[in-house]
């Protein structure tokens, strides 16, 4: 008897940027006991890396060298807190003022109103990637079970 086919994913942005292992063990155990399991680890996938580098160009381009620190570290902090906000936002004046405080919070330095815009802006093109990603894989994977991994980095895109 063929068991069910089982698909494990990691999506975007998880930092450090490494193979999720915790995937891979999964996988490993579920084979061992026959069940068909694939990974996919969005992380890798060119069209989200894009967006993950045009975002940290616009922080590090209104955040003044002086007050990046560990930019990138720090910087997930901003699109991790970003990425949850922007699937509940409901107001586009309140949701344009948090990114601000996201932002000022962080780096201690305020955002233009150009900047907020961009960022929201390559956050609304990062979901309709990520449901394109997502769409295209279960029609071809066709799995019964869908697991994703969710460490505090990928909170809003599984959501």
């Amino acid at each position: 008897m063929k068991k069910q086919k089982i698909l494990l994913v990691m999506l975007p942005f998880w930092d450090p940027l490494i193979p999720p292992q915790g995937i891979a063990h999964l996988k490993l155990f579920l084979r061992s006991h026959g069940y068909e399991t694939l990974t996919r680890d969005a992380n890798t996938d060119e069209r989200f890396k894009e967006i993950y580098n045009r975002y940290f160009a616009v922080l590090r381009q209104n955040v003044p060298e002086e007050k990046r620190g560990n930019f990138f570290n720090i910087g997930h902090d901003v699109l991790r807190n970003h990425m949850t906000a922007h699937i509940h936002a409901q107001n586009p004046g309140r949701y344009r003022e948090l990114v601000r405080i996201l932002v000022d919070r962080t780096f201690y330095t305020p955002l233009e109103g150009d900047a907020v815009d961009s960022l929201i802006g390559l956050l609304d093109e990062f979901y309709r990637r990520l449901a394109l990603y997502m769409d295209r894989l279960l029609e071809e994977e066709n799995p019964a079970v869908l697991g994703i991994s969710v460490p505090r980095d990928c909170l809003g895109p599984s959501l």
